[in-house]
C-alpha cells in the first residue's frame, strides 16, 4: 500500500489542548492534515492530552486512531507513551511545541532510535514573543529552549517561508526543513463572491484568546470602524470567534458591532459578509482565516503579516498601514462595481491550489524526504527536561482568561483511552484486557 505514491508510513502526532471540534487555526490545521492524511492511506495515530475540551464522540468518528490521556499521565509516564509507539509500530513522531520535544524526544530517541522526529512549528516562539514586546529574559529563555529542541529533531515543517528562514538562522540545517502553508476547504465553503456587498457588513474572524487577534480587534474597533462609520454610518462589524467575556463587554457593545461567538458553519456568516478585514500585525505563523475568505470569494483587506508566501495578490487588498484600512473599505462599499468578475475567478483558482488535499500531499512529500534521512545524533543527549507544569506555553492564555472553564472531562482515573473508526475503549488501571478488543 502507498500514500500518495510513497511507501506507507505510520505517523503519531502529539497534541495538547482542543482537538475537535476545531475552531482555532492550529487545531484546524492539525485536524485537517490528520484526516486527509488518513484518507490518503497513511496510518495516523494521535496522542491527545484530554482535558475535557474536545468532543469524544467526534473523535470516535474520525478516520484515524486517537489515544487520550489525562494530563498527569501524559506528562509523567513516558514509558507508557514509548510502549504505545512500539505497539503501533510508529516510524514518525510529530511534535507541535518545543516543550514536548524537550520532554519526550530524548526518551523516544533512547528507546526507539529508528523513529524519525519531526517538529511542526506553527510559531517561532522567540520571534512571536519579540513581536509582543515581551521581556528580554522571556525571549532569551525561549531562544535557549528552541535551540535545544531543534537539535533533537530530524526535520522541521513551518507554515511560512518567513518562519523557515528564521529557524535556519537559529541553526536548523536547510536540508532538514520545509515550509508547507495551511490549506482551505473549497468544497465545504460555499462561494459568495460579491453578492453581499449591499449588506455593508464587515467581518472579523479569530480566536480572541490569542493575543495577536485581541490586538487586531482592538485596532479595528477603536480606529478603523469609527473612521468608516463617519462616512458610511450604516456599516456593521460582525465579530466571530471564541472570546473572553471581559473582552466582549469591553469591545463589542457598540450598536454597530454584532458579536456572534463561535459559529459551527462559516457559510452562514460568509453569506452576509461584504468585506472581510484582517488587521493582524503581531505574532507569527499563517493567517488561515484569510484563506477561508478567499475560498468564499469575499473581498479581503489584510496586512501581509503571515501571508507573504501565498499567491494572493489578485485576491486580497494588502495594506500594512492600518490607518489606510478605512479608505479601502469605503472605496469598495461606495463603488462596488470596481471589483470585477476576474477577481472572483482568481479567488476560486487560488482556493483550489491551496486545498487541504494538495497541502497534505506536500506534507507526505516531506515525510518521504524525512524517511530517507539519517536520524540526528545530538551531542549530550539526556532526559529530564522540565516543562512549565503540565501544559505547553500556548495554553497559558486559555487558562488565565478562563477559556473552557465550563467543560470537564467525561472520564477520569483511567490509564488511557482509544478512539476512532467508530469505536471507543477506556483502559483502566491496571487491567488492559479491553485493549485487545480494539486492535
Amino acid at each position: 500500500m502507498q500514500v500518495y505514491g510513497h511507501d506507507l508510513f505510520r505517523v503519531c502526532r502529539l497534541v495538547d489542548g482542543p482537538l475537535v471540534p476545531a475552531y482555532g487555526g492550529a487545531s484546524r490545521y492539525f485536524s485537517k492534515i490528520s484526516t486527509t492524511m488518513a484518507d490518503l492511506g497513511a496510518h495516523v495515530v494521535i496522542f491527545h492530552v484530554y482535558r475535557g475540551w474536545s468532543d469524544l464522540d467526534l473523535i470516535r468518528r474520525q478516520n484515524y486512531r486517537t489515544y487520550i490521556f489525562e494530563p498527569q499521565t501524559f506528562y509523567s509516564d513516558t514509558d507508557l507513551l514509548v510502549q504505545l509507539l512500539q505497539r503501533e509500530r510508529i516510524d514518525i513522531v510529530q511534535f507541535f511545541d518545543y516543550q514536548h520535544i524537550l520532554l519526550f524526544a530524548p526518551t523516544i530517541r533512547a528507546h526507539l532510535p529508528w523513529v524519525r522526529l519531526c517538529y511542526e512549528a506553527h510559531d517561532v516562539i522567540p520571534d512571536f514573543l519579540r513581536s509582543l514586546n515581551r521581556s528580554e529574559l522571556e525571549i532569551q529563555t525561549a531562544t535557549k529552549n528552541l535551540s535545544q529542541a531543534i537539535s533533537l529533531v530530524d526535520f522541521i515543517i513551518t507554515l511560512t517561508e518567513t518562519d523557515r528562514k528564521s529557524l535556519v538562522s537559529y541553526g536548523v540545517d536547510p536540508r532538514r526543513i520545509a515550509a508547507i502553508p495551511a490549506g482551505c476547504d473549497p468544497d465545504e465553503i460555499r462561494f459568495v463572491g460579491l453578492s453581499a456587498l449591499h449588506e455593508k457588513n464587515l467581518l472579523f474572524l479569530g480566536n480572541l484568546f490569542h493575543e495577536p487577534n485581541r490586538i487586531a480587534l482592538t485596532s479595528l474597533v477603536e480606529g478603523i470602524l469609527p473612521a468608516v462609520l463617519r462616512t458610511i454610518p450604516e456599516v456593521r462589524l460582525i465579530v466571530v470567534g471564541d472570546a473572553p467575556d471581559n473582552l466582549v463587554n469591553e469591545l463589542c457593545t457598540h450598536p454597530s458591532i454584532l458579536y456572534l461567538g463561535v459559529i459551527d458553519d462559516l457559510n452562514e456568516v460568509f453569506s452576509k459578509t461584504s468585506i472581510a478585514v484582517n488587521p493582524v500585525t503581531k505574532g507569527s505563523g499563517i493567517r488561515m482565516k484569510v484563506l477561508d475568505y478567499v475560498s468564499a470569494g469575499i473581498p479581503v483587506i489584510s496586512t501581509r503579516f503571515g501571508l507573504e508566501d501565498l499567491p494572493l495578490e489578485d485576491c486580497v487588498i494588502f495594506e500594512d498601514d492600518l490607518d489606510l484600512f478605512p479608505k479601502h473599505i469605503i472605496n469598495i462599499l461606495s463603488e462596488p462595481g470596481k471589483l470585477s468578475d476576474k477577481f472572483v475567478l482568481k479567488c476560486r483558482g487560488v482556493a483550489e491550489e491551496l486545498s487541504w488535499r494538495r497541502i497534505t500531499e506536500r506534507m507526505c512529500d516531506a515525510y518521504s524526504r524525512l524517511s530517507r534521512m539519517e536520524t540526528v545524533s545530538p551531542k549530550g543527549l539526556r532526559t529530564g527536561f522540565n516543562v512549565d507544569g503540565d501544559r505547553p506555553y500556548y495554553m497559558n492564555d486559555f487558562l488565565t482568561l478562563g477559556r473552557y472553564t465550563d467543560r470537564a472531562p467525561v472520564f477520569t482515573g483511567y490509564k488511557y483511552g482509544i478512539l476512532g473508526h467508530g469505536k471507543l475503549a477506556i483502559i483502566p488501571y491496571p487491567n488492559e484486557a479491553e485493549m485487545n478488543e480494539t486492535h
